[in-house]
């Protein structure tokens, strides 16, 4: 309306804005902040400095993490080891794994470097706030910046699928990974649990290199992969809302994957192609099962 101020979308909040909870930083020991809360599983906490994130988490969230205007600094770089044996769905973030009827607002997200790499058969749904989000959810008022570059050794990928191959993984098995800048995967099994709001959220990408916003899908001898990025959600399955969202960047923003690696390929034990390997180079995630309602 005429004389009405625009809604914040760069994580700032309203000078004089007091928010309610537990306030928290990380003091003198980074990646401490985060842990307290994840550690909590639920409750209702707000920033009162800036803080790091400087690990992945599978754990699930239910209550309030209000950034109060602050910047979380994501920092990790590391190799996921897993077991061929293992088949199972997991949501994986770096502020959490998952988040049940949680909210998230009021803060900047910097992605200063950010590396997964999986070595399990099953699905993994990897997001930078979450993995997964279900049970009325929401994402409000987030600016999230990715700047993450190549490095020293050229590794410029958000995501790897890891390296399926030799006798461990002989008969053929099934990776699925789904990433997101914001959520890996929207929704779950329960229909009555599966609304998600994400509201003035925007996703910046500054990342440089040859692929950027990436993805890696190395050797798979003994691997079928699906595959869906998408530069705020990977995969819908339930009802999603997107409300005032915005993607910059341009040509850089869109999600790129890269086939094969040294000596590997994307392809299962028979030779067949390849599960969904799918680019949401758009607003737009790719849905299964799901709704998706936009107001931009």
């Amino acid at each position: 309306a005429l004389g009405t101020a625009a809604p914040a979308e760069d994580g700032t909040v309203a000078s004089g804005y007091q928010p309610s909870g537990t306030g928290i930083s990380d003091g003198s020991t980074a990646g401490s902040a985060i842990q307290t809360i994840r550690n909590s599983k639920s409750g209702t906490y707000y920033l009162t400095n800036d803080i790091v994130v400087n690990s992945l988490t599978d754990c699930t969230f239910s209550g309030t993490l209000d950034g109060n205007g602050k910047t979380v600094y994501i920092r990790y770089d590391s190799e996921v080891t897993g077991e061929p044996g293992v088949n199972t769905e997991l949501g994986i973030g770096a502020l959490f794994g998952n988040l049940n009827g949680a909210t998230i607002k009021n803060v900047k997200i910097v992605v200063e470097t950010f590396r997964y790499v999986e070595g399990s058969a099953g699905t993994r749904n990897v997001g930078i706030i979450a993995g997964d989000a279900w049970g009325g959810a929401k994402i409000e008022n987030v600016y999230v910046e990715l700047q993450y570059s190549p490095t020293s050794d050229g590794r410029s990928y958000f995501l790897d699928s890891g390296e399926h191959s030799g006798s461990a993984w002989s008969g053929t098995k099934e990776v699925e990974l789904n990433f997101g800048a914001v959520l890996g995967k929207s929704g779950s099994s329960d229909a009555a649990a599966t609304d998600v709001t994400l509201k003035n959220v925007t996703v910046d990408n500054q990342t440089s290199g040859n692929y950027g916003f990436s993805a890696w899908i190395r050797h798979g001898d003994y691997c079928n992969y699906k595959v869906s990025m998408g530069p705020f959600v990977g995969w819908v399955t339930g009802k999603l809302s997107m409300q005032n969202c915005t993607l910059r960047g341009g040509e850089s923003a869109k999600t790129k994957i890269k086939k094969g690696g040294s000596g590997g390929r994307t392809t299962n034990q028979a030779g067949a192609e390849s599960g969904r390997i799918d680019e949401q180079n758009s607003l737009t995630p790719r849905l299964t099962r799901g709704r998706l309602g936009m107001a931009m």
